[in-house]
């Protein structure tokens, strides 16, 4: 295809043939900039609302200290509720944490490689004499 002139038809179509390549080359580039930025921009908002944001679930106190088994046993029974696995236990002196995930919760974290949404925490209260147990997600960001 040409486009015929009165100044040299195959000269202009070259040249309207470069400037379409320059203009789209330039087109490409304003959009894939746009299109970084925008996933930047998403990216950062997932992370600061992953990383400031811990929802209490459930919360639940029993009238004694729970054993660590019991307490992986109770673990379970809420990892259950939302269909989750666990993935992690950690135990402490006065403190037991489970962490697990499940796909019926959006968000999670990544620890050690392993995807993590739910916390199941036991803390026991000496003076009182009870667990107080604390279901969260993605984890309990606070000192036990």
């Amino acid at each position: 295809m040409y486009i015929i002139t009165r100044h040299g038809g195959f000269i202009m179509y070259k040249k309207l043939k470069f400037y379409f390549v320059i203009l789209s080359v330039l087109w490409i580039g304003a959009f894939t900039q746009v299109m970084a930025e925008a996933k930047f921009h998403y990216n950062s908002f997932i992370d600061a609302y992953t990383e400031k944001t811990t929802s209490l679930l459930q919360e639940k106190e029993y009238n004694e200290k729970l054993t660590f088994a019991e307490g992986r046993e109770c673990a379970k029974q809420f990892l259950n509720q939302y269909h989750g696995v666990l993935v992690k236990e950690v135990k402490g002196d006065n403190f037991y944490s489970f962490y697990g995930y499940s796909d019926l919760l959006h968000s999670n974290v990544v620890i050690e490689n392993q995807k993590i949404n739910l916390n199941i925490v036991f803390t026991y209260n000496e003076k009182e004499g009870k667990t107080i147990v604390k279901v969260v997600t993605p984890f309990l960001n606070e000192d036990y």
